[in-house]
């Protein structure tokens, strides 16, 4: 199983809009999605995994069904091990919704950070690892205060408002789980 991460700098700002475009687009990837929440857990504590069912509600897991994923789960806190063991003989593409690393020893083939603001609007998780994406989606198709002077090594995808995809952002996705990084 390959492993796609999506980050995003503040709560609302497209990364399951993302995700679902993703999983539209490239469908022949077989995907699954799992969104990470820290909300509701304790520091230190086993998290709470739970596998939505329903393609009909408003949440972000149905969401990712109703794109195409073959399953998606809602994890609060830590996701326990045995997810990770159960999933590494599966075939087809993970999406994971969140700014945390995921996992020791498990690195995602891309990681995708969605930002569309200034700096003065980012979470202190983003902030910490957008410079690490391999893919800066910058969505509503403004130029943001403080990135041009940092520096930046991966690919810049600028997506226009209410677009959650590109010819580039899907080409540059593609690209990264076909190296089997």
């Amino acid at each position: 199983m390959k492993i796609v991460q999506i980050g995003g700098s503040r709560q609302g700002v497209g990364k399951t809009s993302l995700g679902c475009a993703l999983i539209g687009a490239l469908p022949q990837y077989r995907w699954m999605a799992l969104k990470i929440s820290p909300h509701g857990h304790v520091a230190g504590a086993a998290g709470l995994l739970r596998e939505e069912c329903s393609i009909d509600s408003d949440k972000d897991t149905s969401r990712y069904l109703a794109a195409g994923a073959r399953r998606a789960w809602l994890a609060e806190g830590d996701v326990p091990l045995d997810f990770w063991q159960a999933r590494s003989g599966e075939e087809g593409v993970l999406v994971v919704e969140s700014n945390r690393r995921i996992g020791q020893g498990i690195v995602p083939c891309a990681f995708l950070a969605v930002c569309d603001g200034g700096r003065d609007t980012w979470k202190a998780s983003f902030a910490e690892r957008w410079s690490d994406a391999d893919v800066l989606a910058l969505t509503g198709g403004a130029e943001f205060a403080g990135l041009r002077e940092e520096r930046f090594e991966g690919e810049i995808a600028r997506l226009g408002a209410g677009t959650w995809i590109s010819d580039s952002l899907v080409a540059a996705v593609a690209r990264l789980l076909e190296s089997n990084r």
